[in-house]
């Protein structure tokens, strides 16, 4: 026979596996969308931000050198030397580390 104690414990086993199951499917979701993002973040590193409006067209040469700011998704972060920033995680945001010239160094999501 089952005691009620057991009955307890299947039912906490239970719940735990699906919170376990739905933490993983959120895990996962982030991932997807840092890799669905519209740029890899390789692709960034080494390149000038550059705050201007982009022009109408862009040379091969132009788009290897800079990356606008408005390229960049709208939940980008720019983090510039010195910069302080919130401690919250946010997978899905982008977070752009320049050094003094805006250039490009790091690239991560959080």
């Amino acid at each position: 026979a089952i005691t009620a104690g057991e009955k307890h414990d299947s039912k906490t086993m239970r719940r735990s596996f699906v919170l376990m199951a739905l933490m993983a499917l959120v895990a996962l979701t982030a991932v997807a969308v840092m890799e669905s993002s519209a740029f890899n973040k390789h692709e960034l590193v080494g390149k000038k931000l550059v705050t201007t409006p982009m022009p109408a067209v862009r040379t091969h040469s132009d788009r290897r050198a800079f990356v606008y700011r408005e390229e960049l998704p709208e939940n980008a972060r720019v983090v510039r030397p010195g910069t302080m920033v919130t401690m919250d995680y946010r997978p899905e945001r982008m977070n752009v580390h320049v050094d003094e010239d805006s250039t490009v160094v790091k690239v991560s999501f959080g």
